[in-house]
């Protein structure tokens, strides 16, 4: 996804396009570049008003010198994304971890009246989650999706078994499904199709949602007795 927005977090275009993960470095850089140049032209904003490109990647992001030291998606390592996206567009660029960044958001824009510590959690394809403390984001890496939550032999991307991650997250839930279905011998059962199908009352998707919420929520719950955030 690229999009363009204001310094007041507005939305102004969005562009969505799917994205190879076994293409180069590379290529793919390069369609991030021309998709930045498409939502330029399309809103029709001169070039030298923009203040800067925000990359937000999952996994290991070292936001100082905008390298990606471990991207789980992409299966990238050490890559210099600011410095080749740069010369490329001619724009500043800033590389964070993209849930860190989802929790800066909600730090300026979200309802936390009178909070000042937060455990934000992101799932989705896997699970990341940042920390805020006294107001402020803490600049370490925060690995939610990595702790060990089950004795099964659930081998998770990042090589180890039993995470959080490998039985709780979109992908874990699509492998289930996968497993359980047996109209998946015919394609590939997406996150989506269970979540339509748990809302239409399936019991087989309701029992997958039901143990990855368990899951969930029995992190959560080292969490609130090791953090205890507001």
């Amino acid at each position: 996804v690229v999009c363009i927005a204001n310094l007041k977090g507005e939305i102004i275009k969005k562009i969505r396009v799917p994205t190879n993960c076994s293409h180069s470095v590379e290529k793919i850089i390069l369609q991030i570049s021309n998709l930045v140049e498409a939502v330029i032209k399309q809103v029709k904003i001169k070039k030298n008003l923009i203040e800067g490109i925000g990359i937000a990647e999952a996994g290991i992001v070292d936001s100082s010198s905008g390298i990606i030291r471990y991207s789980p998606n992409f299966n990238w390592k050490n890559v210099n994304i600011t410095s080749i996206l740069e010369k490329k567009t001619g724009l500043h660029v800033f590389a964070d971890n993209c849930t860190r960044v989802m929790a800066i958001g909600e730090i300026w824009h979200g309802e936390r009246e009178s909070v000042n510590n937060i455990f934000y959690v992101n799932v989705g394809y896997g699970i990341g989650s940042a920390l805020m403390i006294n107001g402020k984001l803490y600049n370490k890496h925060s690995e939610f999706g990595h702790i060990p939550i089950t004795d099964e032999k659930i081998l998770c991307n990042c090589g180890k078994y039993g995470c959080l991650e490998a039985v709780a997250s979109g992908n874990a839930i699509e492998r289930k499904a996968n497993q359980l279905y047996n109209d998946s011998k015919n394609r590939w059962i997406t996150a989506k199709d269970i979540a339509e199908r748990a809302e239409q009352g399936d019991p087989v998707a309701h029992k997958i949602f039901k143990e990855a919420g368990y899951y969930i929520g029995k992190g959560l719950s080292f969490v609130e007795n090791v953090f205890n955030p507001d």
